[in-house]
């Protein structure tokens, strides 16, 4: 059986929790708290041994914390948490923090028993909507990195929004799309392709996109 201590503030999830894992025959429910520090506590005292801790996400600041202690004084046990919605910033925290795993808490009764498995078993679980989410932040560093260089050594320095405005451009996406991907003004991006091109000395979007392709590819 694995051992799982639960750590949610919420007394109807909680619950909910308990009983799901129960049910499959496959998990023990040996401790049950209401946060982070108090489960942490627990494993400094010995009052509760575990192979698996699962989360309920808050507080973000506090669970990151509370994650790199456990991660530290006892390394063998795995950590599996729960959020409320696709967060990258918050998941590539918890992440770097020492967490195998990130489900959302939509998809907790359906994915949970076979995350607790997989997490016991040494793998990491992420959620497919935030796997997603890592894979494209992943691609949008790797290529700012990339792009940067050649175009340092091009002579050219750009910031970071600049770079990732320059890798939809470089996708044919027009400014409204990219405004909408990125989240910004129409205003603002025109802004951006407009210090692009005086910074390239190039004032065709064609000529532009032919340029950076070629420092690509």
């Amino acid at each position: 059986m694995i051992k799982v201590v639960i750590a949610d503030e919420q007394t109807l999830f909680q619950e909910g929790l308990q009983a799901i894992l129960k049910q499959s025959g496959l998990c023990e429910v040996v401790g049950v708290y209401k946060t982070s520090g108090d489960v942490l506590d627990a494993l400094i005292e010995e009052t509760v041994e575990a192979d698996v801790i699962l989360l309920n996400i808050h507080s973000a600041g506090e669970f990151v914390n509370d994650i790199k202690s456990m991660k530290t004084n006892f390394p063998n046990i795995g950590v599996l948490t729960l959020i409320d919605e696709n967060q990258i910033e918050l998941t590539m925290n918890l992440l770097h923090a020492g967490c195998h795993g990130v489900l959302l808490k939509k998809h907790t009764y359906e994915k949970l028993v076979e995350a607790v498995r997989n997490v016991y078993e040494g793998d990491y679980v992420i959620a497919g909507p935030l796997a997603k989410m890592l894979v494209q932040h992943v691609r949008k560093v790797s290529f700012r990195k990339y792009m940067g260089n050649r175009l340092d050594v091009e002579g050219y320095q750009f910031t970071s929004r600049e770079l990732d405005v320059m890798q939809l451009m470089i996708k044919n996406y027009d400014n409204k799309r990219i405004a909408e991907t990125l989240q910004l003004t129409h205003g603002t991006v025109k802004s951006y392709v407009s210090g692009i091109y005086l910074k390239l000395g190039i004032h065709d979007r064609n000529a532009v996109i032919a340029y950076l392709d070629k420092l690509v590819n």
